[in-house]
């Protein structure tokens, strides 16, 4: 998951700053009994759900437990509602474990956020 607050809900928290370098932990939680290995793809998606930042991991969880992974975010330069995700996908399966937060940015009278439809 992402260990972020949710913009839509959390409005007392100030808007992430334009351009601004943000480092959030992704943490990664396995309740199996082997590690799983794996994919990680962190998107930024503006309203239109065009992809503004995009960075990807090859991450190990060991087994019964959890790991937290570094990501320095780099917000977009342009005022909005962004939509963050983490997708987790474990090696030789097409299964993907899907975490979401919504995020403001800079100063804007409205934040609209795109919607990823469910997989």
């Amino acid at each position: 998951f992402i260990d972020l607050p949710d913009s839509r809900y959390s409005k007392h928290i100030a808007p992430q700053e334009p351009g601004a370098v943000v480092p959030v932990d992704f943490v990664g939680v396995n309740d199996l009994s082997a590690p799983q290995e794996g994919a990680l793809q962190v998107r930024i998606y503006d309203k239109a759900g065009k992809a503004v930042f995009a960075e990807d991991k090859q991450i190990v969880i060991p087994q019964t437990g959890r790991c937290n992974i570094p990501v320095a975010l780099r917000m977009p330069e342009l005022p909005g509602g962004y939509l963050i995700t983490a997708e987790f996908t474990p090696d030789g399966k097409e299964q993907k474990y899907i975490s979401r937060r919504f995020v403001r940015v800079g100063a804007s009278d409205k934040y609209d956020y795109f919607e990823m439809k469910a997989q």
